[in-house]
């Protein structure tokens, strides 16, 4: 388990010198609540991202307001699909 945390913190460490280098203001690392962890948290451009880093199947759920009712949900699948 060990070796899995410091290889995840490893990767975690590489994808936040990327995105600070494209503009990204991190904000947090590794926030933890009962729901899980959310591995980086960052602004971009005045808006708020959760990053997700991990080497697999990604699936993307937004949520804004709907014109035909309270919500309109897309479920994104396959967002991002490392080979």
């Amino acid at each position: 388990m060990e070796g899995s945390r410091q290889r995840g913190n490893h990767y975690e460490g590489v994808a936040a010198r990327y995105l600070m280098s494209r503009g990204v203001r991190i904000l947090e690392r590794n926030v933890y609540n009962r729901g899980g962890e959310i591995d980086l948290i960052g602004m971009d451009d005045g808006v708020l991202v959760f990053f997700e880093v991990r080497p697999t199947r990604i699936d993307v759920v937004g949520i804004s307001p709907g014109s035909t009712s309270k919500y309109r949900v897309q479920w994104i699948r396959n967002a991002i699909q490392v080979d």
